[in-house]
């Protein structure tokens, strides 16, 4: 079993990583690396020449060995293979796949270390490209908060039976204030376990034993039975949170003794034959040191360590992982369906975590790797395929800075936070099963990872046990509160703008931007055991600027300083002043406002293409949207938004259609519900196909209807293209002009209206009226032609003639003149040649 002393252990100092070996002393023992800078993922050859060194006489050597600084280090030191020919000892392994740097030294087994004088050994690697990320996982239940917050559901010796007193709490986790509440839980691991009814669940025995089989001295597992945990996983569901499994890929134990061919015919405890569940029925050669491979990163606490690299199939270990995992998704069976939480990753490859997070539906997962150095963490995260971590390196920083007045500048470096550095990939935490050092000022660590960038996990021992869900029931006190300031003002994965970084004291930030449903948020934490601190600080976020911000989360650890601060005003430019009580925190937001009324007197007027709609401001409205239908019902659409004044201009409409508008008031709080309705018809189309027929002192007009048209607007002028003036105004597409003079050419246009107003005109049609009476044709010689006149009344008469032989007589092949119809005079040349003509006026 796991105690919280042994997992402490686990954590390694960063060390400033060589780029090439530390040169040997001359004379003294020294090491090299074949090839000079290997590769990670690839083999590589560890050569220790002991000579003149402290191992020289040593009749076994074993190499210790690590990466990145000592950070994982390999358990257990591994024996070198000697060369009598060269008294050269040998290693070959494969480098780690998140190695940037080979470290080592050595020992005879006995206490004796040559570790080159306190320097070690210190290879550079060249780093094996990173394999693409594995794609994103399912998407949360649709009734899931969107707080962005996870819990950890379990705590170190909880009670027996804790699936009963989980699912008892899933309502209640869901809804922590206001609506909000955490969307994933994380569940110990659900194995039977070597120790039975006593175990947290970290010594594995029988996988597929969920607490169904009667073995290592009980049926049900510590936390409870299969079916206790089925009803806790399905309650949760209801409610919006998916349930995350702790695996245990790392080592096993509990297994029956046998000789073990690869340890020298010794025994080892690598016999699972005899588990209940019959699968994943082991022996020896699926541990360390295997036929397949000797030993990976790291052991833990002398169990056996799995071997994942013994093949890809049925009864070996990497391939039964995977398996286990897939029927632990089911429902039948667990239901598991937020992902997974990956136990001591610094013990095996990264390349195990994405295989398996691959192979089971792309599913979310969290790596424990207990590594305070953000760099080893980025590389981590590279090679499983973009697996989330916990932020270890913000967990020591955060106890540095909290309890040991480090600077709180220090909780937003990237270089000390990996939730500063790479967000998407970090879990925050304050405490969890293994580590709960940060009791100094916790309120502030919580503060903390609630409103930064990160997915944030509550402790349940804290949010429970230590009473900090509401801290005695202030208002703006507690976990809940601040759950609810991420995800009512925040939205749930806030994107932080650094506003006073330079205080030891005193740290101050806010959300970059926000938007009406979730305005965003300041932040001010102080770490200053005696005296209120405050700073003047500009934001960016436009919905916090011009605004008056009230504190809605605080906290303050110093005697009479719990009280909430006073509303502070942002000003038009971002200037804010905030303030935060000693050893506390605040959290700022615009003051509450009530959702404007919904507009009243609308009126809309039609025009040509257009409609404008006009309405009474509302009072706390600081902008408006207004929707548009074709039937007072609707559905009606958003046409225009963030209007700072009552009126819209409704452009390129259709003419002669009949549109419906509704008006809402927008503020800072809320949209109102929509106004009533108002309507306007556009003005008609200009008319089209307009002509014009020739009558005695009269014209005969028609044209095509244009849509929407109530009446039309017929004009008159004398001059082509006008200025025209009415003739007359009809409700049909037809008119008759009368009392025109005959022989004058008049031009004629059309226009539509409707209670929308008057359509352009359209085009000009032109017409001659012309006398229909017998028309007196004069003529008479004028030199060598013969000239012809009739009155200017029967303008659009036509000369005609005809020729014949002389004594022919008249016939009827008239020819007219061509054009004559347009004057009342027309000469024509005389012809000797011609015997007989005979000329007349036709009428048109």
């Amino acid at each position: 079993m796991k105690t919280r002393a042994e997992r402490l252990t686990r954590l390694w100092l960063a060390l400033l990583c060589l780029a090439v070996a530390t040169p040997g002393r001359a004379g003294a023992s020294n090491c090299t690396i074949n090839p000079p800078i290997p590769t990670s993922g690839q083999w590589a050859t560890i050569t220790y020449n002991p000579a003149g060194g402290p191992l020289a006489a040593a009749g076994a050597i074993l190499i210790h060995r690590g990466i990145n600084g000592w950070s994982p280090t390999a358990s257990p030191d591994q024996v070198m293979t000697y060369s009598s020919s060269n008294g050269l000892f040998t290693f070959s392994y494969v480098v780690p796949l998140e190695g940037y740097q080979v470290n080592c030294c050595f020992n005879d087994g006995a206490g004796t270390w040559d570790n080159n004088s306190t320097a070690d050994w210190n290879f550079g690697v060249a780093p094996t490209p990173a394999p693409n990320p594995v794609p994103a996982p399912p998407a949360l239940p649709t009734n899931a908060s969107i707080a962005n917050v996870m819990m950890q559901g379990f705590f170190w010796d909880c009670p027996s039976g804790w699936y009963k007193t989980l699912a008892a709490t899933a309502a209640g986790l869901r809804n922590m204030q206001g609506g909000y509440g955490i969307d994933r839980i994380w569940f110990p691991p659900p194995s039977k376990s070597q120790s039975g009814g006593y175990s947290m669940g970290y010594d594995p025995y029988d996988y597929y034993d969920l607490g169904q089989y009667n073995q290592k001295g009980t049926t049900a597992t510590h936390f409870g039975t299969q079916a206790e945990l089925k009803n806790a996983i399905a309650a949760f569901r209801t409610n919006g949170i998916v349930c995350m499994a702790d695996l245990v890929l790392n080592h096993r134990s509990g297994g029956a003794s046998e000789p073990n061919p690869n340890q020298g015919g010794a025994s080892t405890y690598t016999d699972f034959s005899g588990v209940r569940s019959g699968l994943c029925a082991w022996h020896y050669n699926q541990f360390h040191p295997s036929t397949f491979e000797n030993s990976d990163e790291q052991s833990f606490g002398g169990f056996p360590d799995v071997c994942h690299a013994t093949g890809g199939t049925a009864g070996c270990a990497r391939y039964d992982q995977v398996q286990w995992a897939k029927w632990l998704m089911s429902t039948s069976n667990a239901g598991f369906d937020g992902g997974w939480r990956f136990d001591f990753t610094m013990g095996y490859s990264p390349s195990i975590v994405s295989n398996l997070r691959s192979n089971t539906s792309n599913a979310f997962g969290i790596a424990e790797y207990w590594d305070g150095n953000v760099t080893n963490l980025d590389s981590f995260v590279a090679y499983s395929g973009g697996t989330c971590v916990f932020d270890f390196p913000a967990y020591y920083t955060m106890l540095s800075a909290l309890a040991n007045n480090a600077s709180m500048g220090d909780l937003v470096d990237p270089a000390r936070v990996y939730a500063a550095r790479n967000p998407s990939r970090a879990v925050t935490f304050v405490a969890n099963h293994d580590t709960d050092g940060i009791t100094t000022n916790k309120m502030l660590a919580y503060a903390f990872i609630l409103t930064y960038q990160g997915y944030p996990c509550i402790f349940w021992s804290d949010y429970f046990t230590n009473g900090l869900a509401t801290l005695g029931g202030q208002a703006g006190n507690g976990i809940n509160r601040l759950v609810w300031v991420r995800g009512a003002l925040g939205g749930g994965q806030p994107s932080i703008q650094l506003l006073k970084t330079n205080d030891a004291s005193l740290l101050v930030y806010g959300t970059l931007n926000g938007s009406q449903t979730a305005p965003g948020y300041l932040v001010a934490i102080n770490n200053n055991s005696a005296s209120a601190k405050s700073a003047t600080v500009t934001t960016s976020n436009t919905f916090l600027r011009g605004k008056t911000l009230q504190c809605y989360a605080w906290y303050s650890y110093a005697s009479g300083q719990n009280a909430q601060p006073a509303d502070v005003p942002c000003g038009a430019g971002g200037l804010v002043t905030v303030q935060a009580p000693a050893k506390g925190y605040a959290v700022y937001a615009p003051a509450p406002c009530s959702s404007p009324p919904a507009p009243s007197g609308l009126n809309a007027l039609g025009g040509n293409a257009k409609v404008v709609v006009n309405w009474t401001a509302v009072t706390g409205a600081d902008s408006y949207s207004v929707n548009r239908a074709t039937a007072s019902a609707g559905p009606y659409a958003q046409i225009a938004s963030g209007l700072t004044t009552p009126s819209c201009t409704n452009d390129a409409l259709a003419g002669g259609v009949t549109f419906f508008y509704t008006v809402n008031a927008v503020n800072s709080c809320s949209t109102s519900s929509p106004s009533a309705f108002t309507s306007a018809t556009t003005a008609p189309a200009a008319p089209s196909g307009l002509s014009a027929a020739a009558g005695d002192a009269q014209a005969s007009l028609a044209w095509t209807a244009s849509t929407g048209a109530t009446s039309y607007s017929l004009k008159r002028s004398t001059t082509s293209g006008g200025p025209f003036t009415p003739a007359a105004i009809v409700g049909t597409t037809r008119y008759t002009n009368s009392s025109l003079a005959n022989g004058t050419a008049y031009y004629f246009v059309v226009s539509a209206a409707n209670s929308g107003g008057g359509s352009a005109d359209s085009p000009q049609a032109s017409v001659r009226p012309v006398s229909l009476s017998p028309a007196l044709l004069g003529c008479e010689q004028s030199g060598a032609r013969l000239q012809f006149t009739w009155a200017p009344d029967h303008l659009g008469w036509r000369l005609e003639a005809q020729t014949n032989p002389a004594g022919a007589g008249l016939t009827t092949n008239w020819t007219p003149f061509a054009a004559s119809e347009t004057t009342n005079l027309w000469l024509v040349p005389l012809s000797a040649t011609i015997p007989s003509a005979f000329f007349r006026l036709a009428s048109p």
